[in-house]
């Protein structure tokens, strides 16, 4: 009767633990998320600003001729990091230059969310399905005037997987911390279990305790 009372305390303990666990990590994946997120926009916010040590000459965005738009292409490839994507957008959402696809074959990216905010609040970001790349993508954009006062949107992106990895590690190491706490928690119990049934013994079944010595 007492042996199954403790396994069903047992197992209620060990469903408990495994709830805790889940919810625990889950939250905390969550959290990491929200982490990585933010580390991802600095990142491309740092490198808009570094872009600015050699500023991209914005000509193509009044003259459109063809060696202007050469040469913003060449800047946005240049200011590229390893991986980063940028694209130069005028305020009507036409594409300039883009480093992975041929600007006359995008479409107009005036709906875009993070080129509408940079517009009109002067930086944007969001996290969406990209039609051009199809893939999610991470986005930052920042907004420039021309000579005459027109904005400009130089926008920077990554791949969304990009920043999954960077806690793929952390989030097998919740799981594996987890299994580890479950797993010494099932060998705590059965080992308690253990020692009532099968008590150790010192000393053998006919050994008698030593007399007292009588000095």
């Amino acid at each position: 009767m007492r042996r199954n009372l403790f396994w069903k305390l047992a197992l209620t303990f060990i469903a408990l633990l495994v709830g805790v666990l889940v919810s625990v990590n889950f939250f905390a994946e969550r959290a990491l998320y929200r982490v990585s997120e933010r580390a991802t926009f600095d990142e491309l916010a740092v490198l808009a600003r570094f872009s600015q040590l050699h500023p991209p000459d914005l000509s193509a965005a009044i003259s459109q001729s063809a060696g202007a738009s050469a040469a913003l292409k060449t800047w946005a490839v240049d200011s590229a990091a390893d991986r980063v994507r940028i694209t130069v957008i005028r305020a009507d959402g036409q594409v300039l230059a883009d480093t992975v696809s041929d600007p006359a074959s995008m479409e107009n990216h005036a709906g875009r969310p993070e080129v509408q905010d940079a517009v009109r609040a002067g930086e944007g970001r969001s996290v969406r399905h990209s039609v051009t790349t199809q893939s999610d993508m991470v986005y930052y954009a920042v907004r420039r005037n021309l000579a005459d006062g027109s904005p400009i949107v130089l926008r920077f992106a990554i791949p969304l997987e990009e920043a999954d990895m960077a806690i793929g590690s952390l989030r097998w190491s919740l799981w594996l911390a987890s299994a580890v706490i479950l797993l010494i928690a099932g060998i705590a119990a059965v080992s308690r279990e253990l020692a009532r049934y099968f008590p150790a013994q010192s000393a053998g079944p006919n050994e008698l305790p030593d007399a007292p010595v009588v000095i």
